[in-house]
């Protein structure tokens, strides 16, 4: 039979727990997906919280005071807010991609509604973040979070220790390989839409009594549906493995960030 030991030092442990696994629910994505309730999010968070606090270890303010307590609190927010934040980056560039295609086809005005993030995005930039859900969810991108998030734990260091410049320019380059990741989803897209508009541009000059205002929308749009259906046979792939890219490259940060064990 487990005994319920409720001392002060384990209660403010679970408490620095929740807080870092509490910042994953409200800001990782699909976690704080605004469909999940937020009582269930707390104590979803709450429960993963107490079963972490049995098997991780945190280091504990022992000195110091309120203002220990303090900086251990807002070492918990640093950490859930940048492994949310490099989650994160996978539907940014999916979205940028979206916004790409969408201004390329003139469908950027028209927009609704994203339910994930709760603002207007063009109708592309939603059908994207939509199937980068799905497939996020297929290979289990939701528990590569918080795999991430228990791993994290096993810094022992309360304070950011000797982080160079180079280190902190890389974090910050991170958030670059957005563009780069979406541009690189929609490039059979943009390539087609280029050679399109060419193509439009030359038949125009060669035969000016050709409508070609008329029938440019139409060519433009059947080629950019072509376009995207390229870009789904390798949309998976592209997804998971930029994701996972970007999880284990958080995780090596906060490792060289902390200092040796």
């Amino acid at each position: 039979m487990q005994n319920f030991l409720f001392a002060e030092d384990w209660l403010l442990r679970l408490f620095l727990i929740w807080i870092r696994t509490s910042t994953i629910f409200v800001a990782a994505p699909f976690w704080s997906h605004s469909l999940i309730p937020p009582y269930i999010r707390i104590l979803a968070a709450l429960g993963l919280s107490y079963a972490l606090a049995q098997n991780v270890y945190i280091p504990m303010p022992t000195s110091g005071g309120a203002g220990a307590i303090v900086v251990a609190i807002l070492w918990q927010l640093f950490w859930g807010l940048i492994i949310s934040w490099i989650a994160q980056l996978t539907f940014a560039g999916l979205q940028m991609a979206g916004h790409l295609v969408g201004t390329m086809l003139c469908f950027a005005m028209a927009s609704i509604v994203d339910p994930v993030t709760q603002s207007d995005n063009p109708i592309l930039g939603v059908l994207f973040t939509w199937l980068g859900l799905m497939v996020f969810l297929a290979f289990n991108g939701h528990h590569l979070i918080l795999m991430a998030m228990a791993r994290s734990f096993e810094v022992e260091s309360l304070a950011l220790q000797a982080v160079s410049q180079q280190q902190w320019t890389e974090l910050g380059l991170q958030a670059g390989k957005l563009f780069l990741f979406g541009l690189q989803m929609v490039s059979p897209v943009v390539g087609l839409l280029i050679l399109t508009d060419i193509t439009i541009a030359l038949a125009g000059r060669l035969s000016p009594q050709i409508p070609i205002m008329v029938i440019s929308f139409a060519v433009k749009i059947l080629t950019g549906l072509l376009g995207l259906g390229l870009c789904l046979y390798f949309f998976s792939e592209s997804v998971m493995r930029f994701f996972t890219q970007q999880m284990a490259w958080v995780e090596t940060w906060f490792k060289i960030a902390s200092g040796p064990r």
